[in-house]
């Protein structure tokens, strides 16, 4: 869930209150996470150098039944839009149609793929590890603030050894797939983090 509840005029320009909860399917209430940010309306600005502590002027975090704690924003200081292992830039699609449980929209397609290879010395043989990232997601701009209906990542992890050690078997190529899409979305946010008594 992510919801922009409220706004306000800080020194450093307006800025909005940001809500972020998580918790896994099934699992009980001790395992959900609620961060509560208040981001600077100008990264609507953020740049792929720039860094995501420089946005956040407070940071609050919540995990099951304890207490609300704040933490120091620029602990967000290494987020960026940087991502390791290459420098691929996306390629856009066209516009296209994407059915998800929210409902139908109109979407531009985002595509990337990031690989790497590491060689790691072992005595007389090299540890090989290969990877491999593939994202696709959809935008579209009915949806507010993330604007994003669908993502689907595909990754892959492979290790092996030069020359071929007999009794280290290579770990053959493993793969994920993690999808994430849009199941509802509203324009009357309100906060499911209260900070009374912590500001």
């Amino acid at each position: 869930y992510i919801g922009v509840p409220a706004s306000e005029e800080t020194p450093a320009g307006r800025a909005y209150w940001v809500e972020i909860e998580t918790s896994l399917r099934g699992a009980s209430a001790e395992d959900r996470e609620i961060m509560k940010l208040l981001v600077l309306e100008a990264i609507t600005g953020f740049a792929s150098g720039d860094s995501l502590g420089d946005y956040v002027l407070e940071l609050y975090v919540k995990s099951g039944s304890r207490p609300v704690q704040a933490e120091n924003p620029k602990r967000l200081k290494e987020v960026s839009l940087n991502s390791a292992g290459g420098d691929s830039s996306w390629v856009t699609s066209d516009t296209v149609a994407v059915a998800t449980l929210a409902g139908e929209f109109r979407c531009v397609k985002k595509q990337r793929t990031l690989e790497s290879r590491h060689e790691i010395p072992t005595g007389n043989i090299k540890l090989i590890k290969k990877s491999r990232d593939d994202y696709a997601v959809w935008f579209s701009r009915s949806i507010p603030v993330l604007h994003m209906a669908k993502c689907v990542i595909e990754r892959s992890r492979e290790t092996d050894t030069v020359p071929r050690i007999t009794g280290i078997p290579a770990s053959g190529r493993k793969s994920s797939r993690t999808t994430a899409e849009i199941i509802a979305y509203g324009y009357d946010a309100g906060t499911i983090l209260r900070l009374d008594s912590t500001r």
